[in-house]
């Protein structure tokens, strides 16, 4: 019986652990803003990068060198790489995945 109860609270655990580590990709800004029609492109957009800053995508300034915005780049996509939470599920890994296209779009836009 202990087991069961055991297994009950450490399943119930990683429930919380899941929807806490969602909260927090949240507010760190892995999930992009949604339009009105419900899509992450924003308000009246054709492309899913337009309206984004590619300095800000990279957390740079509009001064930064090109060996700043290179390491900016490894180090987010390091970051965010979809590997890193597959095992927390297909959700966060999709998520992930859109995280590190707008980081290898905001690259190829400054190099």
């Amino acid at each position: 019986m202990a087991f069961i109860l055991r297994a009950l609270i450490i399943g119930y655990l990683a429930f919380l652990a899941v929807r806490l580590l969602k909260v927090l990709i949240a507010k760190i800004s892995l999930i992009q803003p949604e339009g009105p029609s419900g899509d992450s492109r924003g308000a009246s957009s054709g492309s899913r990068h337009s309206g984004l800053d590619p300095y800000q995508v990279l957390s740079l300034s509009r001064q930064a060198s090109p060996d700043e915005v290179k390491k900016a780049y490894r180090h987010l996509l390091a970051k965010y790489h979809p590997d890193k939470v597959s095992h927390l599920g297909q959700e966060l890994q999709e998520l992930a995945h859109k995280k590190t296209q707008d980081i290898s779009w905001a690259y190829r836009q400054l190099s």
